[in-house]
């Protein structure tokens, strides 16, 4: 919706790259190619994220790269689900934020098209990539944190079968 509200304000040329000092440097007229470019890539990388997301549930588990896997594989499979959803919203929040950023690169674009911005924040990729790192931190953290509560109930629920069974004896 952005690019198409202010495609028609853009002037004869828009930057297109920006130096290593945050000044455009390259120009094209404003296309197809050239301004919607980055809203097909960014549709396409949230078509493409939500639908890794959504393919966790089929992939068999063994092919899956998650922390404490062996762990992961001994669950049942309802618990595996669980961790799966875990697993699916991280990515989906990482889709998320991968969105968002080419969406700020792409208003920052429109900003020196207009000559409201003289360089490039070098900034916003920097703050985009240090985000992505902090999701997958936090989200290895949770995901183990995640396999361990399931690993823990299914030794407390053994347990619990045990010792019910040394009474019932």
């Amino acid at each position: 919706a952005f690019a198409a509200v202010l495609y028609d304000r853009l002037p004869a040329r828009i930057p297109v790259h920006f130096g290593v000092d945050g000044a455009p440097d390259a120009w094209a007229a404003p296309g197809l190619s050239s301004w919607f470019f980055m809203v097909l890539v960014s549709a396409a990388l949230a078509l493409a994220i939500a639908a890794a997301s959504l393919a966790m549930f089929r992939i068999p588990p063994k092919w899956l790269n998650l922390p404490r896997k062996a762990a992961f594989l001994a669950l049942p499979e309802p618990e595996r689900r669980a961790v799966l959803g875990v697993v699916a919203a991280f990515t989906l929040l990482l889709g998320a934020i991968v969105c968002v950023g080419l969406l700020a690169i792409h208003v920052v674009v429109a900003l020196a098209a207009l000559g409201r911005l003289a360089a490039f924040p070098i900034a916003t990729p920097f703050a985009v990539i240090a985000a992505v790192f902090l999701v997958l931190i936090v989200m290895f953290i949770r995901v183990s944190a995640a396999i361990d509560r399931a690993t823990a109930r299914r030794v407390q629920h053994r347990r619990d079968r045990d010792d019910a069974a040394d009474l019932h004896r």
